[in-house]
């Protein structure tokens, strides 16, 4: 199948769980030599994060392509296998992680926050506990031994919940909730 791209984008400051995804990232390169992770994100601890990165052994499997514009987020994501969203806050909705999907990717992410809303355990990604880098090792080594066929599967699925999130659908519910909460046409 050849190397598995790993994907990350966002901000690059502790709460986004950069530390925990090169912790994990070193264990999953000491079984696997097959994968790669591409990290596309600026922020204050960006210097921090590249230390960690030579301290880690990683600089030949680490690609770090700073921060990027909202424009070239999709092309950077059509370019991996799988999205990683490590963050450690509890975030409202997750937005880079439905973007990925929207890019056809499956994602692993902190049980934390907006994306238990959307993420379906081995359905369109899989999820770990943000408070332990062996539960990210687990379901990134559970990504990596899925056949090909599982993870077209993944794939597939991933799509078809970015696109339950297509604003005009958004919308188009949110006016029908409105309409039966207060019995009117808004439009």
């Amino acid at each position: 199948m050849g190397v598995v791209k790993i994907g990350f984008v966002g901000r690059i400051i502790e709460g986004k769980g950069w530390r925990n995804l090169l912790k994990a990232f070193s264990f999953v390169c000491a079984e696997r030599h097959d994968v790669e992770l591409h990290i596309a994100g600026d922020g204050s601890e960006l210097y921090l994060m590249k230390e960690a990165i030579s301290k880690l052994n990683l600089s030949k499997r680490v690609y770090v392509y700073g921060g990027i514009s909202h424009s070239e987020v999709g092309v950077f994501l059509r370019k991996q296998d799988v999205f990683i969203f490590p963050t450690l806050y509890y975030e409202s909705l997750g937005l880079v992680a439905l973007e990925a999907m929207a890019c056809g990717l499956p994602v692993i992410a902190s049980k934390r926050g907006g994306i238990k809303d959307y993420l379906v355990e081995g359905i369109n990604g899989f999820g770990f506990d943000p408070d332990s880098v062996q539960s990210l090792v687990n379901v990134i080594l559970i990504f990596l031994n899925l056949n090909a066929e599982d993870r077209m599967l993944l794939t597939s699925s991933a799509l078809a919940t970015a696109k339950n999130y297509d604003s005009n659908l958004v919308l188009d519910n949110l006016n029908a909730k409105i309409q039966d909460l207060f019995n009117i046409n808004v439009r």
